[in-house]
């Protein structure tokens, strides 16, 4: 592995100051680089540090160290959604499959990597949910697969007897951490017990000794298989469907997560990623982007001139065929829909008839492909001009299929 390396970015704030650079790898020992820009070739797996350290004329340095990986690739995650890729709606089905790729272990669709090494999660977040619970779940459902047991599972022999959830030579690890979960003093016990082998628990076939862990690696083994029997309810399969509730217009995370095998030298690497997918009726005073409009009691907009307007940035609008808008005015005028600007492609437009509580108006959309950034904008369409005292009021519009 080849890596170039630059200080470009380091500075001084005395600005009469001249720095002078000098690089130090942990795979060269006490061997150095000078200058602005180094380079390293790493032809062995491990995990080795670069420090630079800048110096000025004074002889005041600050050091900075990067840690580079080499011999195992960092693995791939994605989740592939049919249709829509924005939005869900109500009681109707969402079709997704996770895929996961790895330059050493292989594909989830090719089944070198198992769907039970595979985190899918989906969660729920409702417009007044604190993040910090969504954090907490993802926390809770990926700290199986995160932990420090898996790595050194992954460096044993121990999947060739022991499968996570169904019985092979030996018990399954479910199993195991619903018999000792409880068991205050289990973790110590199996973890002897895991180093030194032994029968009779499960049966008559002889668990194999590992003398080459420690007692406190085999721990962190047991650690991790009574994390497995804990219940993960926001867990689905790495492929299939869910429905989503009638809801109040939150938002649905869909989260895949993998940890590769370590290795020899090099050590697990990771990959996660999530994909939100968001209510088909979007609360105009959630905009992403907005000209010339005021916001009213963070409920809906108000448009105060013509050509004011607000935006929605990547929506996708693979698949949908028209939008319903919740509008109330005091003066005739027409919403326009376009594409990537105020002024650009018309895709929709709805005219606005004078109303003191808001009226919806369904009209068709312009099939479109792909994420857009939707522009929503206001323009009179009679002698009556739009203001700050005279507005047109926008309270949501939602996709429809």
């Amino acid at each position: 592995l080849t890596v170039n390396l630059s200080a470009r970015k380091s500075f001084d704030y005395d600005k009469e100051d001249k720095l002078t650079y000098q690089w130090k790898s942990s795979q060269t020992g006490s061997v150095k680089k000078t200058g602005l820009s180094a380079q390293y070739v790493f032809a062995k797996p491990g995990t080795y540090t670069v420090s630079l350290t800048a110096t000025d004329l004074h002889r005041q340095c600050a050091t900075s160290s990067v840690t580079i990986e080499v011999g195992n690739a960092k693995p791939k995650a994605s989740v592939q959604i049919a249709g829509n890729q924005s939005f869900y709606w109500p009681r109707k089905t969402v079709k997704y499959q996770a895929q996961v790729t790895d330059r050493e272990d292989g594909s989830l669709a090719s089944g070198t990597i198992s769907p039970t090494d595979v985190l899918v999660t989906v969660d729920y977040l409702d417009m007044g949910s604190d993040l910090t619970f969504l954090a907490q779940s993802q926390q809770n459902a990926q700290r199986a697969y995160f932990h420090p047991g898996l790595e050194l599972i992954n460096k044993s022999d121990c999947r060739a007897c022991h499968h996570p959830q169904t019985a092979s030579v030996g018990p399954s690890y479910e199993k195991i951490a619903a018999r000792y979960q409880s068991d205050e003093k289990a973790i110590q016990t199996l973890a002897t017990k895991i180093i030194n082998g032994g029968n009779g628990a499960w049966g008559e076939v002889a668990m194999s000794a590992h003398p080459q862990l420690k007692q406190e690696e085999a721990a962190e083994i047991v650690k991790y298989i009574f994390t497995l029997g804990e219940e993960v309810k926001n867990r689905i399969p790495v492929k299939g469907t869910f429905m989503p509730k009638d809801t109040s217009g939150g938002v649905y995370l869909l989260g895949v997560r993998y940890r590769d095998k370590p290795q020899k030298a090099a050590k697990s690497q990771h990959a996660q990623t999530y994909v939100p997918l968001r209510s088909a009726r979007l609360k105009a005073v959630t905009c992403d982007d907005y000209s010339e409009v005021a916001k009213f009691n963070n409920a809906l907009v108000k448009f105060t001139a013509s050509g004011s307007y607000i935006c929605f940035r990547s929506i996708d609008l693979t698949s949908l065929t028209g939008v319903t808008c919740a509008v109330a005015s005091q003066i005739r005028g027409k919403i326009e829909m376009r594409l990537r600007s105020p002024s650009g492609p018309l895709v929709s437009s709805v005219l606005v008839e004078p109303s003191k509580t808001s009226r919806l108006s369904t009209v068709p959309l312009v099939p479109t492909v792909g994420k857009q950034d939707v522009y929503l904008v206001y323009k009179d369409t009679a002698a009556d001009k739009a203001s700050m005292w005279v507005t047109c009021d926008l309270d949501w519009i939602e996709f429809k299929q």
